[in-house]
């Protein structure tokens, strides 16, 4: 399997050696009219064109095995550095390959571990929950059984003593001349990300519930000026819901001579990342005008992109 991983440095580095071949071609027949006298019998001709021909076949054959070998430790060295678990199957779903990282995130010493036995019930065998998770319904199965690439990240591989990994992983058929032979599957151990994005919903839980239980008016906006968050005040203030409100701009609920005003106030808080102060009028269901006073900030996510 690993060979047709590296078939992209076979075709770059075999394009080297033919060119070179090519070479050995013209410095045969030069060879040929140095060596071979014209007026050399039929005999004697054939005899020197076979030694020179069988001495050429040789230097290309080296050629060849040569640029294979280094090729294939090309391919190697390079799996080997991947920071993500790789692995091949065939179409039995038995292992054919892993590199060293799939060893480290699943806690296995050594290849021999692994290679030769079906993948699925060694690393992918249950649901995080604990359920049985058949082979006929695994993903990466259905992938290659229906010639496609898949994307997952909702999923758990099982470590060698039994505690699973949250993981992200991508699957690819594999062919040779139009048949199948298996699959290639990459992932990533997701575990810490998963942590993260799991505290930052409770922090933002945490945060609406507190704000809900103060009795605060508070809403969040994206990029777009529309509405990512309403607390439950905004039924008392703005006559509508939070349901409602959500996936629309404030600006739907302004009088039209309002609306340039407060977003070119809040485009420049967002571009400067400043706070800002706005007073402006909201509109009520029943056709009420209502004044508000706005205090607001930008926000940002942890890479320091611009969030709303």
């Amino acid at each position: 399997m690993r060979k047709y991983i590296s078939r992209f440095f076979v075709q770059c580095r075999l394009g080297v050696v033919f060119a070179g071949v090519a070479g050995l071609m013209l410095l045969f027949e030069l060879i040929k009219g140095v060596f071979i006298p014209e007026n050399a019998s039929i005999w004697v001709s054939h005899a020197l064109t076979i030694l020179f021909s069988a001495t050429l076949a040789t230097l290309v054959t080296f050629l060849l095995r040569r640029t294979t070998r280094e090729v294939q430790l090309h391919a190697d060295l390079i799996l080997e550095s991947l920071a993500e678990g790789i692995y091949g199957t065939d179409t039995q779903g038995n292992c054919t390959f892993v590199n060293s990282a799939f060893l480290h995130i699943l806690g296995y010493q050594h290849a021999d571990e692994v290679l030769s036995r079906h993948i699925h019930e060694l690393i992918h065998h249950s649901h995080a929950d604990g359920t049985a998770y058949p082979a006929t319904e695994c993903r990466i199965y259905q992938a290659y059984r229906r010639n496609v690439k898949i994307h997952v990240d909702d999923e758990v591989f099982w470590r060698r003593d039994g505690t699973p990994v949250e993981v992200e992983y991508w699957s690819y058929p594999i062919h040779r001349n139009g048949q199948m032979l298996g699959a290639v599957a990459t992932f990533l151990d997701i575990t810490e990300r998963k942590k993260a994005e799991a505290a930052l919903q409770l922090s933002e839980q945490r945060f609406r519930d507190v704000s809900d239980a103060a009795g605060e008016y508070v809403w969040e906006m994206d990029t777009n000026m529309v509405y990512s968050y309403v607390s439950a005040r905004a039924k008392a203030v703005k006559g509508y819901t939070p349901e409602q409100l959500l996936g629309h701009s404030p600006l739907e609920f302004m009088p039209q001579e309002d609306r340039e005003g407060v977003t070119e106030i809040v485009k420049r808080a967002m571009t400067d990342n400043t706070h800002f102060t706005l007073q402006h009028r909201d509109i009520t269901p029943t056709g009420e005008v209502v004044w508000e006073e706005v205090h607001g900030i930008s926000f940002y996510d942890s890479k320091g992109a611009l969030i709303g």
